[in-house]
């Protein structure tokens, strides 16, 4: 059986956000922090799950990034998202004001369609919508 890996895409400006980030976690051995950019990161490799939790906001090009999860998948694997209700463009984070890209259900539901996935369920909660899909 292969080992969990788990990557964070962080963009952590300095050495020293990226330390601050990594310290929490060095008790994980399954956890790599990257700093990169996720659309040109080299992967080394393919994953049976991807999960995102609330992050999906900090994408601005939606369709490209679902295709580009759907690249990192093995055949049958499965993306979990949750995506935050708020309509909001901006949130507030330590005194800094972060620019975001508010997400749509129907809207995420084309484009998991439009690269090939299979949603198998949306969930609705209070303030998230889950979506379950397999590549």
């Amino acid at each position: 059986m292969k080992n969990e890996v788990v990557y964070g895409i962080t963009k952590l400006k300095s050495e020293k956000e990226i330390a601050k980030g990594t310290t929490p976690l060095k008790r994980f051995s399954n956890v790599t922090l990257i700093h990169g950019d996720f659309y040109t990161f080299d992967f080394s490799e393919k994953y049976d799950v991807i999960y995102s939790s609330l992050t999906f906001m900090h994408f601005n090009n939606k369709a490209d990034t679902i295709e580009k999860i759907y690249s990192l998948l093995n055949p049958g694997g499965n993306f979990v998202l949750s995506i935050d209700k708020s309509k909001n463009k901006y949130i507030e984070c330590n005194g800094r004001t972060i620019e975001i890209y508010p997400d749509d259900p129907e809207t995420t539901k084309t484009h998991l369609h439009n690269a090939k996935f299979v949603v198998e369920s949306v969930i609705e909660t209070e303030a998230a919508y889950l979506f379950s899909a397999k590549k």
